[in-house]
């Protein structure tokens, strides 16, 4: 099942219509492509957009996880790319340097495979 293929402009733009009354949460819903219950949630609670992502959260940290990114893409500008297994070790040290709790391999001393897909 596909989620939140709304715009958070177009849930504005429903909550707004909605609010000044000049459409129902019906119209607005199918207007805008929200769902109604999802809709009517929002208005109820006023949370039009929730700011966090679905799946697990990262491990390093925003900030640190986009120093390592920018680190790889450095990198490849000099023509090296490293491999899956460089970069799960340095993501594994980088949580290591900063004492960040993590569930990597402390044996390996490497992350898991699918936290590299989640970064690049």
């Amino acid at each position: 099942m596909r989620r939140a293929k709304w715009s958070a402009d177009s849930l504005r733009n429903a909550i707004v219509c909605v609010q000044n009354r000049t459409m129902g949460v019906n119209e607005a819903a199918r207007q805008f492509g929200i769902p109604k219950t999802t809709l009517k949630d929002r208005i109820k609670k006023g949370d039009v957009i929730k700011h966090h992502i679905l799946g697990p959260s990262s491990a390093l940290g925003e900030e640190a996880e986009l120093k390592l990114v920018r680190h790889i893409k450095k990198l490849q500008t000099f023509g090296f790319a490293p491999d899956q297994e460089t970069v799960r070790i340095w993501t594994f040290q980088l949580a290591e340097e900063l004492k960040l709790k993590h569930t990597f391999n402390k044996a390996k001393g490497r992350a898991g495979y699918g936290y590299k897909a989640r970064i690049l």
